[in-house]
């Protein structure tokens, strides 16, 4: 089963309160909450929100300033402060929504860009993001947050991200720990649109499956939007249907379809809600 939601407050609501019941209203059923520049989110709000958010799937984007391969040690500790706080506000719908979080199944994703390679020898850049996320996680695990951390896969050659790199740290660091976020737009961009098509879709699935196992596939985290890409890879997100956005939505949702993936999709697309029922209707017809 895969829910099908928006990321950040869909265009017919207009709060974040009134989503949640706005997307059962359009028969979706998860949504990313979006913590661009800051965790503008308080605790005692999240626990108000977390009485209405039943039947809707939860997660969160922690803020873009984020690298953990920063060069100065202030913007590193500053990168794990707001990776740590997406942590602790997220825990309170954990904990409110969820009795049982402590599966990985039941964790809040918290998804991030884990860095930038700033020209730098890409095994180095990945001991010390590592290091880095063994920190947040020694951090979180030390204040039982119920969540699991959801490095994403980037979309430019520029930042640390790639399928395989995301896989490695999963491995290393403890998958009930941190998973990937699997943003097969970015994929597509990154790879300047060699990845688009049902074969290439297979291959990723078949990764995550011979690497991390059924842990993965039956709890997948997922990003998906139309996208331009350039020679650096990613542009700009655009709706699926736009003609600047070549990605082919439709084979990756057979390969989710025919993996027998379960999970959640979140539409980054601009129409936000009218493109994840694009998505769902898609899938649910297939």
């Amino acid at each position: 089963m895969i829910k099908f939601g928006t990321a950040g407050i869909p265009i017919g609501a207009t709060t974040t309160e009134n989503s949640f019941e706005y997307l059962k209203k359009v028969n979706l059923d998860a949504m990313e909450l979006e913590f661009v520049r800051s965790v503008h989110l308080k605790v005692e709000k999240a626990k108000y929100l977390s009485k209405l958010t039943e039947g809707i799937s939860l997660s969160a984007h922690a803020p873009y300033y984020i690298n953990l391969n920063a060069k100065e040690e202030e913007k590193v500790n500053s990168s794990i402060a707001r990776i740590l706080k997406s942590c602790e506000v997220m825990d309170v719908f954990a904990k409110n929504v969820i009795p049982q979080n402590k599966k990985i199944d039941s964790k809040i994703g918290i998804v991030y860009h884990p860095g930038f390679y700033l020209k730098q020898d890409k095994n180095e850049v990945y001991q010390k993001i590592k290091e880095n996320t063994q920190r947040i996680i020694e951090l979180k695990n030390k204040m039982d947050y119920g969540v699991i951390l959801r490095p994403e896969t980037t979309g430019k050659v520029t930042q640390f991200g790639t399928v395989e790199e995301l896989v490695k740290l999963s491995n290393e660091l403890g998958t009930e720990n941190i998973l990937p976020c699997i943003d097969f737009s970015h994929v597509y961009a990154r790879s300047l649109g060699e990845v688009n098509n049902y074969d290439e879709f297979y291959k990723i699935l078949e990764y995550l499956d011979a690497n991390i196992g059924k842990k993965c596939i039956k709890n997948m985290h997922m990003h998906v939007s139309g996208i331009e890409f350039g020679n650096s890879g990613e542009k700009k997100h655009y709706p699926l249907d736009n003609s600047c956005s070549k990605f082919n939505y439709k084979d990756l949702l057979k390969v989710l379809k025919d993996f027998e993936v379960s999970g959640t999709i979140i539409c980054e697309s601009p129409c936000l809600e009218h493109d994840a029922l694009i998505l769902k209707n898609y899938y649910e017809n297939l």
